[in-house]
């Protein structure tokens, strides 16, 4: 096979380095004007530039690059619907918004939706074009979790084998009974504190196992010994739940995900993600961050364009079909959307059934409708990608918003993105 990756190496004093659990990035900035947007297929030129944009300076680390495929799929556009020139939707403020308020609100870097077979708006903001990488946060646990399903596909994973089967060095009391299963559900037992604030406990630790601990713990880091160094420290941690009892998002888990699906296939993660980007028909070069001794930061570290984004919820809108090529298989499209009883008590008993209420979390995949299949990709400072199997639709949302969380503002596009859905499939 043609890996089609190769390293870059590329340093910026001023980076900010984030894993998708979420570094702290303040700004002051205010989201691009919202004039003259009755155009859905056009680029605003803003002075303000998103900080998510890798323009190959501005990222401080070792990223690799993965080139796009050589099959590129066609995005066939069609006008602007009318039915959404006056779609409204009721915010979390009890005001009504349109689009372009709900854009404009959330800080919104780009903008695409998909539906029936085309391409029906496309808008960007902040420095962005069609081809711009932009880091999609999170969202690089939904890839994984897919590329996961390749490997099972294969043959060369067992979501059922314990963890440490794979990755033998773990072998500890926190590790001892958890399976690949718990990783892709994020039910696994261990003890370990997701940091979306920044770098704090558990999360700060990870940052500095992967180099890119910007906050003054930096003299701290061992960054020499590495990730998978500091994975195996975990393995004395004792738990204090049992493995699958209840959902927790926990970005070490998703890093731990990288590395076994690493190990199970026989070769790079990097290659594994060559292949998808190849299957799904990239058009552009996408880039992935390296920790030491590179580690693939299959947790967060993951820019693609927006386009390439949205051909990656067409794939998953399809069943995992891209013409021809079965990219992800069907029936782990499936499992992801319907789940079992298991998995959606477990999720009914973390603190996110409060506010993602009605979810389920499965193979990395935040899923809001078994029945219609509705489910998300979801990163931090507003990233969203949506797919609606009923309604035939597929959203992108890439954003610079000033907080790391904001709940208000994942509520505000959620509404938004399911009612824009409602409103196309009448």
């Amino acid at each position: 096979m043609n890996l089609n990756v190769f390293k870059l190496v590329i340093t910026s004093a001023t980076a900010i380095l984030l894993l998708g659990a979420g570094a702290a990035h303040t700004s002051s900035e205010k989201p691009a004007s919202t004039e003259d947007v009755s155009f859905w297929d056009e680029t605003v030129e803003s002075l303000t530039r998103s900080p998510w944009i890798y323009e190959g300076t501005n990222v401080f680390g070792e990223l690799a690059r993965v080139q796009p495929s050589e099959r590129v799929r066609a995005l066939e556009r069609t006008p602007y619907p009318t039915e959404l020139e006056n779609f409204t939707f009721l915010a979390s403020n009890d005001e009504e918004q349109n689009i372009a308020d709900w854009l404009h609100q959330t800080h919104t870097d780009s903008f695409l939706i998909f539906h029936d077979g085309k391409l029906v708006a496309e808008k960007y903001f902040n420095g962005m074009r069609a081809d711009t990488p932009h880091r999609i946060h999170s969202i690089t646990k939904t890839v994984l979790g897919m590329a996961a399903g390749q490997a099972v596909e294969a043959g060369k994973l067992d979501p059922e084998k314990l963890m440490t089967e794979y990755l033998p060095a773990l072998d500890g009391p926190a590790f001892k009974n958890t399976t690949v299963r718990h990783l892709l559900d994020m039910t696994a037992a261990i003890d370990w504190t997701d940091g979306s604030s920044g770098y704090i406990a558990d999360a700060g630790a990870l940052f500095c196992a992967f180099g890119q601990d910007h906050s003054d713990q930096i003299e701290n880091c061992d960054t020499e010994a590495g990730v998978k160094q500091y994975m195996i420290s975990l393995a004395d941690r004792e738990s204090v739940i049992v493995d699958g009892e209840a959902f927790d998002y926990r970005s070490v888990l998703s890093a731990l995900l990288g590395m076994v699906v690493e190990a199970a296939s026989g070769e790079s993660y990097l290659n594994v993600l060559a292949e998808l980007w190849e299957n799904i028909g990239a058009q552009d070069p996408a880039y992935s961050e390296l920790g030491p001794k590179g580690i693939v930061q299959t947790s967060g570290g993951l820019f693609t364009s927006s386009r390439d984004l949205l051909r990656f919820g067409i794939m998953m809108l399809e069943n995992g079909e891209v013409g021809d090529t079965q990219a992800i298989p069907s029936d782990w499209i499936a499992d992801t959307i319907l789940a079992n009883d298991e998995v959606i008590a477990a999720y009914e008993r973390s603190a996110y059934a409060e506010v993602f209420e009605g979810f389920h979390y499965r193979n990395q995949v935040w899923v809001k409708n078994r029945e219609n299949g509705v489910f998300y990709g979801i990163g931090v400072y507003g990233q969203l990608l949506y797919v609606n199997q009923t309604a035939n639709v597929v959203m992108v949302k890439l954003s610079s918003q000033p907080d790391v969380q904001n709940t208000s503002m994942y509520l505000d596009s959620m509404a938004a993105m399911d009612g824009i859905a409602e409103t196309l499939s009448k």
